[in-house]
Parts: structure tokens; C-alpha cells; sequence
């Protein structure tokens, strides 16, 4: 059933790739005009999580053609990609915006102070506590699940909670009981039998998501986009009631 599923979700995500290849390209079009310039933090910001949320989503439909659990890896980082844009797009300033740069400036601080035995450790420490510090002087860190249960991110919880959690499970720990073999089962090397249900549960969502990305961005830029985008997300509601 889900591999059959799978199948029919393939065409659909092939041609959202297609589609968000067009979307860039109008937006570089758009942002190469003076007067449309990336300027601010905030857009630096958004366009930079944007990007980030296209590609990976280009390598999450990758590994669903391959029929890979792996794909459910992707879909992490696309929901927290999504979640910390949907902080960053709440605010019509700056704030949210440098604190998400912020956030990842300390990844780096973080990194570089754990491992010293790079020649140039302390040169990069400093360097990124100076980037943040200029971001967010009073940087205060807060984990993902604080950002998706703020008050002002509406629908965000229930997809740290249901989508970010599940995805996070092949990411670490959690589906190694997918590959324990039972007594008197042949130990293989392949993928978990689990891999064509975890490749559709992957490709389902991260469409959902890319999708919501695709049309805020062209409605935000004026790209006209949204009757493409909604014929699409038409097609994925589609399969997803028929089963």
C-alpha cells in the first residue's frame, strides 16, 4: 500500500522540484534589480532558510526515488528549517531574524570550543562569539521545542511534535529496532523493511512543507506562482485522501 502510494507521490514531487527551480530563478531575477536588493538581516535570513529548505528537500526526494528509510533524515531538517523561518517571518523586524543568524553562529562557537586541536581553534571561537554577540548581544539560547511552542507560532507545535520528533527517530536511536533481525531472520545488508513506508511518510510532509514555503515566497515577492503551487498542492491533498 505505502509503496504504491510512494509511487504516485514521485511524479507529483519531481515536478515541485521543477517548480522550485523556476521560483528561484524568478527571485534572482527579482533580487538582482537595485531596488530589490537583499539589504536586511530579516531577508538575508529568509532567503538564506529558503535555499536551505529547497535543497533539502531536492536531496529528500533523491532519497525517496531510491526507496530510502534515510529520506526521513531530510525531513528533519526540513521541519526545523521551516520553523525556525516561521520565527523569523512572525517578526516584521530584526529581531527573530539575527536570533536564528545567531542561533547558528553558536553551532559554531560550540564546534570550534569542543574540539581544540584545530590549528586555528581559537581564532574561530572568537571569531563567531563576535558575529553573534553583534547579532544578539543578550543571546540567550532556546531550543527548537521553545520556538515551536511560542504563542505566536501558530500550527508549529503540532509539527515539532508529530513530524520533527518522528523524523528525529532515524536520525539517532530510535528505529534501530527496524534492523535488529528476529531469531531464525538472515542478516542482510539492505535498508529496514520499514524504508518504503519511512521514503512515503518523508516525501508526504516535506512536500507539505515546501510547498507552504513555495507559495509564501511567491506571494511575498509577488512572483506569481500560487496558481501553480495550489494545482499541486491539490494533487498531494488528492493522494492523500485516497488511502
Amino acid at each position: 500500500m505505502h509503496s504504491g502510494r510512494l509511487e504516485k507521490f514521485l511524479p507529483i514531487a519531481s515536478r515541485t522540484q521543477a517548480l522550485g527551480q523556476k521560483i528561484l530563478d524568478a527571485v534572482n531575477a527579482k533580487v538582482m534589480q537595485p531596488s530589490q536588493e537583499v539589504t536586511t538581516v530579516r531577508q538575508q535570513v529568509l532567503f538564506g532558510l529558503g535555499l536551505k529548505a529547497f535543497r533539502c528537500f531536492e536531496d529528500l526526494l533523491f532519497l525517496a526515488q531510491q526507496r530510502r528509510g534515510n529520506a526521513m533524515i531530510l525531513l528533519k531538517t526540513l521541519t526545523e528549517t521551516w520553523i525556525f523561518m516561521h520565527f523569523a517571518v512572525k517578526d516584521q523586524g530584526e529581531l527573530n531574524a539575527k536570533y536564528v543568524y545567531a542561533t547558528s553562529c553558536n553551532q559554531k562557537v560550540v564546534f570550534f570550543e569542543n574540539n581544540k586541536d584545530y590549528s586555528d581553534q581559537a581564532k574561530q571561537v572568537a571569531a563567531w562569539k563576535t558575529k553573534k554577540k553583534a547579532l544578539c548581544p543578550t543571546y540567550n539560547k532556546r531550543t527548537l521545542k521553545d520556538l515551536a511552542e511560542d504563542q505566536d507560532m501558530t500550527h508549529m507545535e503540532a509539527w515539532y511534535r508529530r513530524v520533527y520528533r518522528l523524523a528525529c527517530e532515524p536520525a539517532h536511536i530510535g528505529d534501530l529496532i527496524n534492523y535488529i533481525p528476529q531469531p531464525g531472520q538472515a542478516v542482510e545488508w539492505a535498508d529496514s523493511q520499514m524504508a518504503p513506508l519511512s521514503a512515503t511518510i518523508a516525501l508526504n510532509y516535506g512536500m507539505l512543507i515546501i510547498l507552504h514555503i513555495f507559495k509564501d515566497t511567491s506571494a511575498t515577492l509577488a512572483l506569481g506562482f500560487e496558481e501553480e503551487i495550489g494545482e499541486l498542492e491539490n494533487e498531494v491533498a488528492e493522494q492523500r485522501a485516497s488511502s
